[in-house]
């Protein structure tokens, strides 16, 4: 580790590796997704799904990404200007890419333009149109990412449990029929916290990540 570039001087010291050490056995860490999990800006596309606007994830999946050659970048920037499934400029992103590809021949069949409104049902229907596994990956991607907003705020809050908390005895495996919510009293507990769902209450200040998106809790 000491050869990592980046690394500060003295940063990876046996002091300091000790001082963290300590700090770890002490009060744990926040053990965060890592920025993999998201891609380019797949939670955000996640997160228009759950706020069911439609034309708007459309427009975030044909985005132009750094990665694109040339040519993908001119048909994505075609599409965002004038929004024409029938383009013949937007050949690049037929076949390359089955997402781009079938969201496109959908639109094409559905007849819309730059004038067709958010709230058509011919947004909503290219998104459905992709497969279930891909549409899963973005609000997977936007509740990991919305998890790490609720742990920085929880953890803000320092590692004692709280009323609210959900726990688990310590040293105990993790399993759902494990955790409990935290009562005054208990000791010897760990604080963990679930990823949003429907079936997952919060408390208020971590639900709050949620009404700030738009997204009903």
């Amino acid at each position: 580790m000491g050869e990592l570039r980046s690394t500060p001087d003295g940063a990876l010291s046996p002091d300091s590796l000790e001082k963290a050490r300590e700090s770890i056995a002490q009060g744990g860490f926040t053990n965060f997704f890592g920025s993999q999990r998201f891609g380019h800006d797949s939670h955000g596309v996640g997160r228009l799904f759950l706020q069911r606007r439609w034309k708007a994830a459309v427009d975030a999946i044909l985005a132009p990404l750094p990665t694109d050659s040339p040519e993908s970048r001119a048909a994505k920037e075609h599409w965002l200007e004038h929004r024409d499934p029938s383009a013949s400029k937007l050949g690049p992103l037929l076949g390359r890419d089955s997402r781009q590809a079938s969201i496109l021949r959908t639109l094409k069949r559905s007849k819309v333009g730059n004038g067709t409104a958010e709230g058509d049902d011919a947004w909503r229907e290219a998104i459905l149109a992709l497969p279930y596994a891909v549409r899963l990956k973005y609000i997977h991607a936007y509740t990991s990412y919305l998890w790490n907003r609720m742990a920085s705020a929880r953890a803000a809050q320092g590692s004692a449990p709280r009323p609210g908390d959900q726990v688990v005895k310590r040293g105990t495996p993790l399993r759902r029929e494990a955790v409990q919510p935290f009562a005054p009293g208990m000791d010897g507990v760990d604080v963990v916290l679930p990823i949003a769902g429907l079936k997952v209450g919060h408390t208020a200040d971590l639900a709050r990540p949620l009404q700030e998106d738009g997204v009903d809790p």
